[in-house]
């Protein structure tokens, strides 16, 4: 109804605060269409604040993530999404496998799951490699990086795993059907970001 009635008035400026909680998943997108399209068509400016990092990079043409008042980054969906300035902010947007890591001399990246071009300009030091479910493939014991399977969900049609390495916790997507328990190899199919370490 508070949407309907700002609507109505042909405001300039919208604050929305977290306004399609209990709605339900087709109606939750439904309305998120509407909102940015009749943004986008009036030229208004959405404030929309949201614990749902989905509704953030759908909605957004900028992102400010706040943690306990702080602002901890700023950019658009894309830019915040694939590099991140800290393991938080990383977090915040959903699902990431954060590796020890370091950059070497020669600007590369390296990890347990081997040496990646490095994302920007970083000079030699330690951090972690940030890798997102989609940019690691799950296979069986084959020479990659052996882990086992903690647990996993069933999400939009694909599988989520969190898989238990030696030195980490990882999330890796995957249309095939693993079992807990089971003992797979890990390996990356894409360039994970590097997230320096602040000491």
């Amino acid at each position: 109804l508070e949407i309907a009635r700002a609507l109505a008035r042909r405001a300039r400026l919208l604050l929305l605060d977290e306004p399609l909680t209990g709605l339900d998943a087709a109606l939750h997108r439904e309305m998120l269409g509407f909102l940015a399209a009749w943004a986008r068509e009036h030229g208004i400016t959405v404030l929309y604040a949201t614990h749902n990092a989905i509704e953030a990079v759908s909605f957004a043409s900028r992102i400010a993530l706040l943690f306990e008042g702080r602002l901890i980054q700023t950019g658009s969906p894309e830019e915040v999404y694939r590099h991140p300035v800290s393991p938080l902010a990383a977090s915040l947007l959903g699902a990431c496998s954060l590796l020890p890591a370091r950059i070497v001399v020669g600007g590369r990246l390296s990890c347990s799951l081997g040496e990646f071009a490095a994302d920007g300009n970083h000079v030699p030091g330690d951090g972690w490699a940030c890798f997102r479910p989609h940019e690691l493939q799950i296979s069986a014991l084959n020479g990659d990086e052996p882990g086992h399977i903690e647990q996993r969900y069933f999400q939009n049609g694909v599988w989520l795993y969190q898989v238990r390495l030696r030195d980490a916790m990882v999330f890796v997507q995957a249309a095939e059907k693993w079992e807990n328990g089971a003992a797979v190899g890990i390996r990356p199919c894409g360039n994970p970001a590097f997230i320096e370490s602040k000491g």
